[in-house]
């Protein structure tokens, strides 16, 4: 498991530009995180908690991606953002948002340049 601490202080080392691709990234990633809510071939949900703990985690990625796209985040929302994200009790969620931080942290990581590293 990723340590929330550590991946909000990555993030606080990125480019403005790198936390919003980042940002971006991870609110998609938990849109597909949610579905594992679903029951497969239907419109029934399987886990209706799951669905609404995927959903709160989103609002707040996606309300601090229109903060980042006004004005850079401080260390200290980084670092918020990764205990919000990451630090979740419930060990098959905490499994879903580790896969989804990861997954957008790889798109930061792999959009990097030569000249960026």
């Amino acid at each position: 498991m990723l340590l929330p601490n550590a991946e909000g202080q990555w993030l606080a080392s990125l480019r403005s530009d790198d936390r919003k691709l980042f940002l971006a990234n991870l609110a998609h990633q938990l849109t597909v995180a949610g579905r594992d809510s679903y029951r497969p071939g239907t419109n029934e949900l399987d886990k209706p908690q799951l669905l609404r703990k995927v959903n709160e985690v989103l609002h707040r990625v996606t309300a601090w991606l229109r903060s980042e796209l006004a004005k850079p985040g401080t260390p200290e929302f980084c670092e918020a953002l990764g205990q919000i994200v990451l630090a979740q009790s419930d060990s098959d969620f905490a499994q879903l948002t580790n896969w989804a931080w990861s997954s957008a942290k790889e798109v930061v990581l792999t959009s990097r340049t030569v000249e960026d590293i």
